[in-house]
């Protein structure tokens, strides 16, 4: 006798490879919204890994809300935590660099965490108009001047 069975199994997504449209057509702010499909069109993508209990990284997102201002035009740029959702509410709600922020984060969604099994934060994937992912990096590198080559699809300077 053959069972079926409807189980899915993400997979790791390495430099080169696709990001799936399905996996961006979950992806839910913390204010409970869905990102349009539409943010992602013709646009390239930078996803910021990070955590509550991570002070570099809530100290660098003025600077990562800045860059994605400046960027606007050609650049999606988007906070992800994969905390429990309540934690990340808490946190954002009570933490005076979170409240000044304009923009949000990326919460409840392990597909982006299953694809990109990160050891440490800030963690970065860097994600081209056609969704293959360009590169894998630390927080550091997510600098101004990277993200003028990413948009050139030059290589970023990693050696800092």
């Amino acid at each position: 006798m053959l069972i079926a069975s409807k189980t899915s199994f993400s997979q790791v997504i390495s430099v080169g490879e696709l990001l799936p449209k399905q996996t961006l057509d979950s992806l839910q702010l913390l204010d409970g919204s869905y990102i349009p499909s539409s943010e992602f069109e013709n646009k390239y993508v930078i996803f910021e890994f990070w955590s509550t209990w991570c002070s570099t990284c809530v100290k660098n997102m003025p600077k990562i809300q800045d860059i994605k201002g400046e960027f606007a035009d050609s650049l999606t740029l988007f906070l992800v935590n994969n905390q429990k959702e309540e934690l990340v509410r808490g946190f954002w709600n009570s933490n005076a660099v979170t409240q000044s922020l304009k923009m949000s984060t990326i919460v409840g969604n392990s597909k982006l965490k299953e694809h990109f099994p990160y050891k440490g934060v800030p963690y970065v994937v860097w994600v081209g108009p056609d969704l293959t992912v360009k590169h894998l990096t630390n927080g550091r590198y997510l600098t101004k001047e990277n993200v003028q080559l990413f948009l050139k699809g030059q290589p970023l300077q990693l050696s800092k």
